[in-house]
């Protein structure tokens, strides 16, 4: 029970630590768990992919909603 509570403690959290908001405290949390959790840690590297894709996008790469289909389904 205190595992899946720290897994979805640490899952509120995902999003702001892939944007570099978190507070020190919750990123070290976050990291501890993605390296125990596979399902946050999928979780996570599709945020991160994601971000990126996007950010391509935005530089006059391809269009946005091909740069989120393409860090979906890779």
């Amino acid at each position: 029970m205190v595992r899946y509570l720290r897994h979805l403690h640490a899952g509120r959290w995902l999003s702001a630590y892939a944007d570099g908001e978190a507070p020190v405290r919750r990123r070290r949390s976050v990291r501890r768990h993605v390296a125990e959790c596979p399902d946050c840690a999928s979780v996570l590297e599709f945020i991160l992919a994601s971000k990126q894709a996007l950010g391509r996008a935005g530089q006059g790469g391809s269009r946005p909603r091909r740069a989120v289909h393409e860090a979906m389904h890779g």
